[in-house]
Parts: C-alpha cells; sequence; structure tokens
C-alpha cells in the first residue's frame, strides 16, 4: 500500500532496493573506469591532486586491510585526527570498508585535549 511508510511503491508494486556497501560501490566504479578521477583536493598550497578510481580503491583497501589485522571491524569507532588531505579520504573509506565506524577529530586539537 502506497504512503504506508513500508518502502517505496509504484502504483501497488513495491521496487526492491539494492544495498550495496561504500567499499562495494567504490570497487564497482573502479573496475568500470579504473583510470577516472575519483576526487580531486584542492590544497592551499600546490597543484591540485586527482586520485584515480583505482588508487581509491586500492589505497583504501589497503588501509581496511591493516585495520583489520589490529583488530578494528563491526562495533570499532576510529577516532581519525588527519588533516584534510588524500590520507584522510582514504583512511575513512578504508575503516568503512573494515567495518569500522569513523569519529573525525580536529587535526590540530591540543593533545591535553585529546586526552581527557
Amino acid at each position: 500500500m502506497q504512503g504506508d511508510g513500508s518502502g517505496p511503491t509504484v502504483g501497488t508494486e513495491r521496487q526492491a532496493i539494492a544495498e550495496v556497501s561504500y567499499g562495494q560501490r567504490i570497487r564497482d566504479l573502479a573496475a568500470a573506469n579504473p583510470d577516472g578521477t575519483a576526487v580531486v583536493f584542492a590544497p592551499r598550497a600546490g597543484p591540485d591532486v586527482a586520485i584515480t578510481r583505482r588508487h581509491l580503491d586500492d589505497r583504501s583497501t589497503q588501509v581496511a586491510r591493516l585495520l583489520a589485522a589490529r583488530g578494528a571491524g563491526p562495533g570499532t569507532l576510529l577516532a581519525l585526527a588527519l588533516p584534510n588531505s588524500p590520507e584522510h579520504l582514504f583512511v575513512s573509506i578504508g575503516a568503512w570498508k573494515a567495518g569500522a565506524g569513523v569519529l573525525p577529530v580536529r587535526a590540530d586539537l591540543p593533545a591535553w585535549e585529546r586526552e581527557r
């Protein structure tokens, strides 16, 4: 029944919505167009840095494996204190691929405040 909160409908038929993880979607995009640009970082100083879909997938998978080897997985929350950079993106996506959550923390937060 349409509008009953049970999900999307067309007429009276429900449409199936495929659930795809961020990690799987990145892998699919990298396979379809590995040399396509995934993201461009524009630092305050220096040239723009273009990250290809293949590089994003490869680096985030490396991070996911490292985090999983160190015990990160579903139910793990990782505090991430990195400046905005390609590495921040690789680690965030790598954590999601490992099943962990990410809690961004200001990179310039004083040590005394981080340790509270």
